[in-house]
């Protein structure tokens, strides 16, 4: 009984550590531990990915404030300003994401990576070449997470 309540303690601490950040990354605490499930699927850290995504938030702001190194960073990968500063920043990862598996940008994506997702961003060029979104959404069909119900519990 006490492997057990030691076992759930656990669990409920990695809810409340999923739930703050998905919170600090705009996204559902059920969608955190999708991205996370990528994460491991792609041999990355979900910290790397996290950390990511909180670079880019910041970047969409550097862009509303007219930073043009930035903007035009965003845009050779096919983004221009209304979908930066509009969009959630998982929506601007995932097209991020897609962009390089796709090839784009070939010239400029490591610079441009580190301008919008810094060193962080860099890590994750191998999960993003390999369709990480990809496994998120495998990871939706399965459905192999804690509901976000559950994790408010």
């Amino acid at each position: 009984m006490a492997t057990s309540g030691k076992a759930d303690l656990i669990r409920q601490n990695e809810r409340r550590t999923n739930g703050a950040d998905a919170s600090r990354l705009d996204v559902s605490p059920e969608m955190f531990q999708h991205l996370e499930s990528a994460a491991k699927k792609s041999k990355v850290e979900i910290e790397d990915v996290r950390e990511a995504m909180l670079e880019l938030s910041v970047k969409q702001q550097e862009v509303a404030k007219g930073s043009e190194d930035v903007t035009e960073a965003f845009q050779r990968f096919g983004l221009e300003f209304d979908d930066v500063i509009n969009e959630k920043p998982l929506n601007l990862f995932r097209q991020i994401a897609d962009s390089i598996a796709s090839g784009e940008n070939q010239d400029n994506f490591i610079a441009d990576l580190d301008t919008i997702l810094s060193d962080d961003g860099k890590k994750l060029i191998d999960a993003f070449k390999n369709d990480f979104f990809a496994k998120v959404s495998e990871s939706r069909k399965i459905g192999a997470t804690f509901s976000d119900q559950q994790i408010a519990e």
